[in-house]
């Protein structure tokens, strides 16, 4: 147990330190799958992976099949239907409708020179619909890992190489959202001229999409741009870190939700490479590891009832293949804030929060701010959310301190209480934990405290964390 591996009333204090997520990319055991292919269509629904057609290799053929990858299976959902053969274009899942929609792309009808600008949706119970807006950009390809969702607004791409109504090719500088029967131009403000980039969509409180890399001004590119889409304006996003430092293209790329990170991997010409760097809206960390594939020309996708992203098939090795790859560990740790609140006489309430994913072999960060000056701040630790000392949790904290609010409550137990000095109105407590397989899954829980050394003594909490050990 972690009372036994980690004494509580000892924990040991680090410098604040934000942690990299180095998790390993594992090749999955696959029977029925896709054939070799790169430059495939790829979206989720958040239960399972999709990819459709695809370019086999260097030659001048294209795929034209659906399918579906449930972290088991593939199961193939059509052939020779639909959007027909095709590479390079754009899809994603339209989550309000329940919908694919794929847009665009080369080597259509047989032919590789051919290309078309045609939409096209498709679900479990009509199949695939070709459909017919009004208004419809120019054809294109070479979309890179660049489509995404926004909700309440629609399917959305930006760039691509692409050829107007007189058959010129040209570098497109729009940012598309497909409305559910009409594609509209946003007109962005500042907005490169970009293709083979990646493209992901962060949600509340970032309401953004990164975009990354790619073919920039005809040269490979190192840069991260950002959309802000309360404004729909790009931004170029200086770092001091860039993967790699000479700029990649036809790199994959995904957002996790339980890290809040953007990872972007492999890419390159002639020569693909196996990176993995994660961004943090900020900067870009290094997190790669031994035995991640060598690959470009691909999609990824955070599939959120596996907890894993997914990716594949696509070029490897500078050769396209037919193999499937899940990037994250076996479990992942979560830091969930619970309960409720209360403030002090100030009024202020102050918050619970944490950077970090709860790992073993590494630190945790629980962050406390919004903090009243002048109190004096604690942080419990115990290992139970419903009791305490024998007697049910919450508990009011007036029972010990009469004059506290009647809302303020001891929410988990008190098998430790850690002073924390304040800075202004933050504290940091940094938890390491030991890097033991045995540790995976146990679970503690953290609340603030806050003490007004008044008359009467009166005190304040925070909400409480729940908080579960994964690995990385």
């Amino acid at each position: 147990m972690l009372r036994n591996s980690l004494t509580l009333t000892s924990v040991t204090f680090f410098a604040t330190s934000l942690c990299a997520q180095a998790v390993d990319w594992t090749q999955q055991t696959t029977g029925n799958a896709p054939s070799v292919r790169e430059r495939t269509f790829t979206a989720t629904d958040g239960t399972v992976y999709y990819t459709y057609g695809g370019q086999l290799g260097a030659s001048t053929t294209s795929r034209d099949e659906l399918w579906s990858w449930d972290g088991n299976v593939w199961t193939m959902l059509s052939s020779g239907t639909g959007p027909g053969t095709r590479c390079g274009g754009v899809m994603a899942y339209d989550d309000a409708r329940g919908k694919l929609v794929l847009f665009s792309g080369k080597g259509t009808g047989g032919a590789w020179a051919n290309y078309d600008n045609q939409t096209w949706e498709w679900d479990s119970t009509n199949g695939w619909l070709q459909m017919n807006p009004a208004t419809v950009p120019d054809a294109r390809w070479l979309m890179g890992d660049s489509s995404v969702y926004i909700p309440n607004l629609g399917v959305m791409f930006h760039g691509g190489r692409a050829w107007d109504g007189t058959g010129t090719g040209y570098d497109s500088d729009e940012t598309w959202v497909w409305v559910g029967n009409d594609w509209v131009n946003l007109n962005t403000a500042n907005a490169p001229a970009i293709w083979n980039h990646s493209m992901v969509y962060r949600p509340a409180p970032h309401n953004d999409v990164i975009l990354f890399g790619g073919k920039l001004n005809g040269a490979d590119s190192a840069a991260t741009f950002r959309l802000d889409l309360g404004t729909f304006s790009w931004s170029q996003v200086t770092t001091a870190v860039s993967y790699p430092s000479q700029g990649t293209f036809g790199h994959l790329s995904y957002y996790n939700p339980i890290t809040d990170r953007v990872i972007v991997h492999g890419g390159r010409g002639s020569q693909a490479i196996s990176d993995t760097y994660e961004f943090d809206g900020v900067d870009w960390t290094d997190i790669t590891v031994a035995g991640a594939p060598s690959c470009r020309n691909g999609g990824a996708q955070w599939v959120s009832a596996l907890n894993v992203a997914v990716a594949g098939p696509m070029s490897e090795n500078n050769g396209a293949r037919d193999r499937t790859w899940h990037h994250g560990p076996n479990t992942w740790g979560t830091f969930v804030v619970k309960g409720t609140d209360c403030p002090t006489s100030a009024p202020q309430t102050a918050t619970i929060s944490s950077p970090d994913m709860p790992a073993i072999g590494n630190s945790l960060d629980i962050d406390f701010n919004d903090l009243t000056p002048g109190t004096l701040t604690f942080a419990t630790l115990g290992f139970s959310d419903t009791v305490l000392g024998g007697n049910p949790l919450p508990i009011p904290i007036a029972t010990f301190l009469p004059g506290s609010g009647a809302g303020c409550m001891v929410q988990s137990s008190n098998d430790s209480s850690i002073f924390l000095a304040a800075a202004g109105t933050s504290a940091t407590l940094t938890l390491t934990f030991p890097n033991d397989p045995g540790l995976v899954g146990v679970r503690f829980f953290s609340q603030g405290i806050q003490i007004e050394l008044g008359a009467p003594v009166t005190a304040a909490n925070t909400k409480y964390a729940e908080i579960t050990l994964g690995e990385f």
